[in-house]
C-alpha cells in the first residue's frame, strides 16, 4: 500500500465510528503519526534476537562518491612505522550526506552497499572505528569495506585493486527512519516500506494513542469551562 492509502483508510475509520471531528484531523498529521508508528514497531522488533527486520522495510538510496585521499597503511594500528612494499590505501567519501537510518544495538539497519553493476559483490559495511584498520590483514586486503560517519558514507580499499572509479555510484539498501525522503518517492505512487502487520500496528496505535490525545487534549471552543470541577 502507499503512504497516501494508509493515511487515508485510518482516516475512514475516524469517519466511520465518529472517533474525533475528522474536520480537525489533516492527512500530513496521520502521515506523521504512521511514520513514527512504524519506528516504534521496528525498534521493537531489533530488540528481539529472535526476529528480524522484513526486507520489505528497505530503500534504496543512490549515492555519488568521490576520492578523499590516499593513505599509507602503517604495520599496525598502532605503529607509525611504514612498510614501503606495503599497498596504500584509498579513502572514498559521498558527496552528499546519507538520510539517518534506524540503528539497533550493532548500529545501523544496512542490508548492502552495492555498485550499480549487479554483477559485483557487496561491499563489507562495518563499524567507523574498524574502518580505520579494515583491509590491513593478509586474507581482506582485496576487500573494499564501508562505513557511515556525521551522515556520510566512506569506503576505503587498496588503491592497487582501483576496482572503483574517483568517481563512482553507489546503492546503498538501508532501514531508513522517514522513508519519504528517498528520491523518487511519491506518497500516492510508491508503496511504502512496511509489511502489512506494520500497518496494522499503525493504524491501531493511532486509533489507541493518537486520537485519544485529540479527544481528551480537545479545546473548549464555547469558552464555557464546561466539565471543570468547581
Amino acid at each position: 500500500m502507499t503512504l497516501e492509502q494508509i493515511s487515508y483508510m485510518i482516516l475512514e475509520g475516524i469517519r466511520a465510528h465518529n472517533i474525533v471531528d475528522d474536520e480537525n484531523i489533516d492527512i500530513r498529521l496521520i502521515d506523521a503519526w504512521g511514520q513514527l508508528k512504524r519506528i516504534q514497531y521496528l525498534r521493537n522488533v531489533i530488540k528481539n534476537p529472535f526476529e528480524r527486520v522484513s526486507l520489505i522495510n528497505y530503500q534504496v538510496y543512490p549515492i555519488t562518491v568521490g576520492v578523499v585521499d590516499i593513505t599509507p597503511v602503517s604495520e599496525y594500528p598502532f605503529n607509525n612505522t611504514l612498510d614501503p612494499n606495503r599497498q596504500l590505501m584509498k579513502i572514498i567519501k559521498s558527496t552528499t550526506t546519507v538520510p539517518t537510518i534506524i540503528e539497533s544495538n550493532s548500529g545501523p539497519l544496512v542490508y548492502s552497499v552495492e555498485t550499480t553493476d549487479q554483477m559485483k559483490f557487496s561491499f563489507s559495511f562495518v563499524d567507523y572505528d574498524y574502518l580505520k584498520v579494515a583491509g590491513n590483514g593478509r586474507f581482506n586486503s582485496n576487500l573494499v569495506f564501508a562505513a557511515i560517519r556525521d551522515s556520510y558514507l566512506y569506503l576505503k580499499y587498496n588503491a592497487i585493486f582501483d576496482g572503483l572509479s574517483p568517481i563512482i555510484s553507489l546503492n546503498l539498501r538501508a532501514v531508513f527512519t522517514d522513508p519519504t525522503v528517498i528520491p523518487g518517492f511519491d506518497r500516492s505512487v510508491t508503496e511504502y516500506p512496511c509489511s502489512g502487520e506494520v500497518i496494522e500496528y499503525i493504524k491501531n496505535g493511532i486509533y489507541d494513542k493518537d486520537l485519544k490525545v485529540a479527544l481528551t487534549t480537545k479545546a473548549d471552543t464555547e469558552n464555557n469551562a464546561n466539565g471543570e470541577v468547581v
